[in-house]
């Protein structure tokens, strides 16, 4: 049984685990109030902030992302494709390789940016 989702992501390869874990300290650090509340067997949700939740996927050896935004609200990047995620207001993406970690940092930097902005970002 899995307890925390450090045991997940050693189940992964070592270095999607490496890029997944240093990701998920990296989102934390934009809020210092906030930890890792597990959702269900699998997914792991920022709280109280919620911009970003993730799912460690063993099977297929990757992380899967939720973040706070639309796709257009971000600036894509073509080694790691962003799409609509659950309702409108949340994007997805998913890490799978080292080489996607900028990439990564740049969308939750961003998700963490419009979740302080809230509701009142689409009145100007």
């Amino acid at each position: 049984m899995f307890t925390s989702y450090q045991h997940l992501l050693d189940e992964l390869p070592k270095d999607v685990s490496v890029v997944g874990g240093a990701l998920i300290i990296y989102a934390l650090s934009m809020f210092s109030t906030n930890t890792i509340e597990r959702r269900s067997y699998y997914l792991w949700v920022a709280y109280p902030d919620n911009y970003f939740a993730f799912r460690v996927q063993i099977r297929v050896g990757n992380i899967w992302f939720s973040i706070r935004g639309q796709p257009r609200e971000f600036q894509p990047r073509p080694e790691l494709p962003i799409r609509y995620g659950r309702g409108s207001a949340y994007s997805e993406f998913v890490v799978a390789a080292p080489e996607q970690l900028a990439a990564a940092c740049g969308y939750l930097a961003r998700a963490a940016e419009l979740y302080r902005l809230g509701r009142n970002r689409f009145s100007a």
